[in-house]
């Protein structure tokens, strides 16, 4: 088996993409508790939480990222901070839904779905009449992408 060397423009390449996608979802705020900076690491969909720990005064904070930007909770009382944070996630889940008529990708049929308007949602559809499944995604700029379409025995949905 030969190994392939790769060239030093493809090596910096992706180091210059991994630095990128972890400037993405690495970031810093101050504890609410003590004003200390602390860095921790969110993902980027909207929904996305963590819950740093402050080296300086030993508690842990919320972070939640919204459709509005990233916010700050202290912990505080854990219980009325979990419930306070389940509610912003349940505000920040209620997207519009909208229909969306897609080709079934085995025969062409035209089948409806309700989806998400967020970038990046998915609906697993399985179309009966030609006894497929297949999953509609939400694209970027609003418009929907199909899947190709599965045999029933597949795993990969």
């Amino acid at each position: 088996m030969e190994l392939l060397q790769a060239s030093d423009s493809t090596v910096a390449e992706i180091k210059k993409e991994e630095e990128r996608i972890g400037e993405g979802v690495t970031a810093g705020a101050n504890c609410p508790v003590c004003n200390e900076g602390v860095s921790y690491r969110l993902g980027l969909q909207v929904g996305s939480t963590a819950r740093p720990l402050c080296i300086n005064c030993g508690e842990r904070f919320y972070v939640h990222r919204t459709r509005k930007g990233v916010l700050i909770k202290a912990s505080g009382d854990v219980d009325n901070a979990e419930v306070e944070l389940a509610e912003l996630l349940e505000d920040d889940l209620n997207y519009d839904i909208k229909t969306e008529t897609v080709a079934c990708p085995e025969c062409g049929d035209l089948v409806g779905a309700e989806l998400s308007t967020e970038v990046n949602d998915t609906i697993r559809c399985r179309y009966e009449n030609c006894t497929v499944r297949f999953s509609i995604h939400r694209r970027r700029d609003g418009g929907v992408r199909v899947s190709r379409a599965l045999r029933p025995g597949k795993s990969s949905l």
